[in-house]
């Protein structure tokens, strides 16, 4: 009888996990922003069960936290990106990616990086 209900629980528990979903401001939006500036981008979930497994790309490149200047902070339920002093070679797509046993999501933040040259261009 026991393992009856110890299967039947876990035949339950997978039926109600939840794939990820990542809350999505301003899709599709070029972040723009001058040499020196900070960027963050937080990948905050609008559901999804846990354990949850967050990654970091630069393009194609995944991101470590030793890539460049960025700090990467996880928690639970969301993940974040800082880039404290940005410059021109941090123009991208910033992407990130989360996944659990029953799904993935990713969500995607252009960057655009104006030297301070390009700045006294546009005056």
């Amino acid at each position: 009888m026991s393992i009856f209900l110890i299967l039947l629980c876990l035949i339950v528990e997978s039926f109600c996990r939840e794939p990820p979903s990542i809350m999505r401001p301003g899709i599709g939006t070029t972040i723009h922003l001058n040499e020196g500036s900070r960027f963050t981008v937080m990948c905050t979930l609008t559901k999804g069960s846990e354990p949850l497994f967050f990654k970091w790309l630069k393009d194609t490149n995944t991101i470590t936290q030793n890539f460049n200047n960025i700090k990467i902070q996880t928690l639970p339920i969301m993940s974040t990106l800082v880039i404290d002093t940005v410059q021109k070679h941090d123009s991208g797509n910033y992407t990130c990616i989360v996944n659990n046993d029953v799904g993935e999501d990713t969500y995607t933040v252009p960057l655009l990086v104006k030297g301070t040259q390009d700045c006294d261009e546009m005056d």
